[in-house]
């Protein structure tokens, strides 16, 4: 089953009771078990687009999940710009080789911690 076809529900159930296979829109059986038989599973955006389009409740679902995830991610920047802020000041007073040598000391601390 294509990603196009997930928000249509007209797929020709072959009933097989062994195999999980369909009919896809060109006739040819296709098994659920081996999804990789030829362009099955290309993605065709121009279908969906205009499924979202077409759909209001689609259209109201995406443009929600939308303001969430751009909310989420402003959260998420707010919250580390200081973490970010510091970085940057600890990498100008010293240097890439400063970090280095901080990682380095704390791994080296971790491994005598694991050999005791």
């Amino acid at each position: 089953m294509g990603f196009e076809e997930f928000f249509e529900n007209n797929r020709n159930d072959n009933r097989n009771n062994r195999l999980n296979s369909y009919t896809n829109n060109n006739g040819y059986p296709y098994n659920s078990q081996y999804p990789f038989n030829g362009n099955e599973d290309n993605v065709k955006w121009q279908n969906i687009f205009e499924k979202i389009r077409s759909n209001k409740k689609l259209k109201i679902f995406v443009v929600y999940a939308g303001i969430l995830i751009l909310t989420i991610l402003i959260v998420l920047i707010i919250v580390l710009f200081p973490i970010i802020v510091k970085l940057i000041n600890y990498i100008t007073q010293n240097g890439l080789q400063g970090i280095f040598d901080e990682i380095t000391g704390f791994l080296d601390k971790i491994l005598k911690a694991t050999a005791n």
